[in-house]
Order: C-alpha cells, then sequence, then structure tokens
C-alpha cells in the first residue's frame, strides 16, 4: 500500500473548542485518511480562548489525527487582562487574540514542515488573521498551500461610513490581507456557487483556483438515533435567535398557524430576554420550548420526531450548517430568507424543502398549513439526500489537495 499523503492544518478553534465553524473542519479531518491523507494539526493552547467547550468532543476526529502540536499565543495573558481593564468586547478580545496567534503559528508551521515532511497546508477561515501565516510559510518553504472560506472574509458591498470605527478597520485591513492570502493560494474552497461566483469576479484573475464544496452531514451521526415523539405537530430551531427583527416575522406567523392548529415550536440554543418578551406578548408562551443548549445526539432526536426544521437566514450569503443537518435528519425544511438568496436557492432543489420570503407571516402561517395538511415525511429521495454525505464532500476535498500538489 502507497504511504498517506500528509496535510497540516492550522486551526485557532478546534475541538473540544469551537463554534459551528468547528464541525466543517472536524469532519474532513474524520474522513481524510479514507482518501490517502494523514492530518496535522496546529491549534493553540486553551489558556487564552473566551469559549466554552462544545457539547460535541469529534472522538473519531481526534482518533484519525496524526499528530496535534499547540503553541502558546504571544502575549496572550497581557492582551487579556490589558482589553479586560478597558471593557473591551469579548469580541475585540477574540480577534486580538487571533491576531496575536500569528507568529508563533508561523514558527510552528515551519518546525512541523522540517519534522514531519508535509506535502499541503489546509487553512480555514473565519477566523481569518491566521490564514495570513499561510503565505509567509509558503515563501519559506515552498510548501503550497489550501484555503477554505466559510463566510466572506470582506463582506461585498455596503458604505463603511456608517458602521462603527472597528468594523471600518477589521473592514480595511481584510482589503489588505485578503487578497495576499488568495493569490498566494494553489487552490481556494468556498461553501456555496454564490460565494464562489463572489470571489471569481472579485479575482478574474485566481477565478480558476475557485472550487465550490458544500457543508454535509455524517450518516453515523443520525441513524442510530431514536425519533423523541410528540403529539404535536414540531417545528425544531436549533439556533440563535439575532434580536426581535431576526425572529418576529416567523413567530407572527406561527402565531397565526396555531390559531388553528396544535403545534410546538422547540427551540435549542441561547435564550433570548427580548425573544421570551415577544414570545410571551404573542400569547406562544405554551407553544415555544425553549431548551437550551444540549448535545447534537439530544437535537438530532427531537429533529427527527419533528415535522419540520426551521433555518431563519441573517443575509443573503447564509448557507447554515443546520440545514445539513435537517438533511441528515432527512426532514422537511422551512427556510424564512431573502427570495434568490443562497438559502433559497438551495432549499428549493428538494421535494420537501420550503422557502418563504422574510416579511411574510400570512405565507409564513400558508406554508405551514400546507404541510400539515400534506403531511411530508421526508426532506428528498435518498439519492438526493446522500450527495451532502461528509464523505462524499471529503472526496471533493482530497482531489483538491491532490491538485494542489502536482
Amino acid at each position: 500500500m502507497p504511504s498517506k499523503k500528509r496535510v497540516l492544518i492550522p486551526a485557532y478553534y478546534f475541538p473540544p473548542y469551537g463554534t459551528v465553524g468547528v464541525f466543517r473542519l472536524a469532519k474532513f479531518i474524520e474522513y481524510l485518511p479514507k482518501f490517502g491523507w494523514d492530518p496535522y494539526v496546529v491549534t493553540p493552547v486553551s489558556d487564552h480562548y473566551l469559549d466554552t467547550e462544545s457539547v460535541h468532543k469529534f472522538p473519531n476526529t481526534l482518533e484519525a489525527i496524526e499528530v496535534i502540536e499547540q503553541t502558546d499565543i504571544w502575549g496572550g495573558t497581557m492582551i487579556s487582562r490589558g482589553l479586560g481593564s478597558f471593557n473591551a468586547s469579548d469580541s475585540l478580545k477574540r480577534k486580538t487574540l487571533q491576531g496575536a496567534w500569528v507568529p508563533s503559528l508561523v514558527q510552528q508551521l515551519l518546525s512541523t514542515i522540517q519534522e514531519y515532511d508535509i506535502d499541503v497546508i489546509l487553512g480555514s477561515g473565519g477566523p481569518f488573521l491566521p490564514l495570513t501565516a499561510l503565505p509567509v510559510v509558503k515563501r519559506r518553504t515552498s510548501t503550497p498551500y489550501v484555503i477554505d472560506l466559510r463566510d466572506p472574509w470582506v463582506q461585498p458591498n455596503g458604505d463603511t461610513d456608517g458602521q462603527h470605527l472597528l468594523l471600518r478597520l477589521k473592514k480595511k485591513m481584510g482589503q489588505i490581507l485578503e487578497p495576499q492570502v488568495v493569490r498566494g493560494a494553489s487552490e481556494i474552497l468556498t461553501v456555496t456557487e454564490k460565494l464562489t461566483s463572489q470571489y471569481q469576479s472579485r479575482y478574474p484573475k485566481q477565478s480558476q483556483k475557485f472550487t465550490t464544496i458544500h457543508n454535509g452531514y455524517s450518516p453515523a451521526d443520525f441513524e442510530l438515533i431514536e425519533p423523541e415523539p410528540s403529539d404535536r405537530f414540531r417545528i425544531t430551531y436549533p439556533g440563535k435567535w439575532y434580536g426581535r427583527e431576526h425572529a418576529q416575522m416567523f413567530l407572527k406567523g406561527f402565531e397565526r398557524f396555531v390559531n388553528d392548529h396544535d403545534a410546538e415550536l422547540v427551540h435549542y440554543g441561547t435564550k433570548n430576554t427580548e425573544i421570551q418578551t415577544l414570545i410571551e406578548e404573542l400569547g406562544l408562551k405554551c407553544h415555544v420550548l425553549s431548551r437550551g443548549y444540549v448535545d447534537r445526539q439530544t437535537v438530532a432526536a427531537t429533529t427527527k420526531g419533528s415535522n419540520v426544521g426551521l433555518v431563519i437566514s441573517r443575509t443573503s450569503n447564509d448557507l447554515p450548517t443546520k440545514v445539513f443537518d435537517f438533511i441528515g435528519c432527512n426532514v422537511p425544511i422551512l427556510a424564512i430568507c431573502d427570495p434568490g438568496s443562497i438559502l433559497d436557492e438551495f432549499i428549493k432543489q428538494f421535494r420537501n424543502g420550503y422557502s418563504v420570503p422574510k416579511r411574510s407571516p400570512d405565507e409564513i402561517n400558508s406554508v405551514l398549513s400546507d404541510i400539515w395538511e400534506t403531511g411530508p415525511t421526508a426532506l428528498g429521495d435518498t439519492n438526493q439526500v446522500s450527495e451532502y454525505t461528509i464523505e462524499s464532500t471529503t472526496k471533493k476535498l482530497s482531489t483538491v489537495l491532490n491538485r494542489a500538489i502536482e
């Protein structure tokens, strides 16, 4: 058997720490050995993380890793204390710590490449600042790198004049740093066709480097989970409420729906006082169950016992990770989003994927009533759903990594 190739993965967030963004990278790592790649990981020590541990531990991912190197963050303790004394926001602390990690990251990447004869580097963002280490390392070692952009580094469109100073600074830094990282990359991944198109328009000379690889789901995470039953029509929403405006149109549509139907909305995630007030104002207290944070298996059991999974987008570029968990559970999906958005176009490909404009509570009520009447039990057929398994997306990633080292 030929020896496996070696991919080095710098990851600011890595299990057991990190937000939903860590799922994509963790699952890639789990399946890469199946396609001839040994993953090597560089990540910071956990001392300076401002985030709590994830409830999902990714044991298969950790088992798949050949070597994990942990580095300190330069001046991390001083940065945390200094910004804390000025009552700086957690967001500013995170961005500062991510930037401060870059010098240590460069040194560790150089050391690991020399010690283990690495073939290629795979960097994922956000966070984006650690990606700036990759062109530096490439100049020193000639090791090619691939970047995986889960979100736009620089948000498209929009005037920054009315934005907070820190947001304007963040955008300006992105406009300076992003081109350097993009031009030095051998291959570039994005998670949607629309994001790929946006990047190709911005970098026409680099357009051939871009490949779309969607997020995905692992069948093993869902197939043995028994559905949590309910006597009511159930909608499951695992996600964050981003303020009153984000939630109120759906909740108004849901209010109209429960006037004629016995239904419940099960929410997993941070409880929001503003949203709880809105729920009470709309008379939905007996219909909305807020369960806080729990492990993915519990969410999956609730989802598998649901009539529909709910997704509410924030921007036209959103394709939330929870969509792929719903695909894994093979339940109908209701997306509240802008017409023509990435989420709208993606959901409509499925037989029982429903998309409703954000500001249409009457239409939300109408679509929920149609789902009640027709009673669909699955999102789509087996072939359509299996297209989005992590194994199939990692196979595409392996092809991209091989191109990078040719």
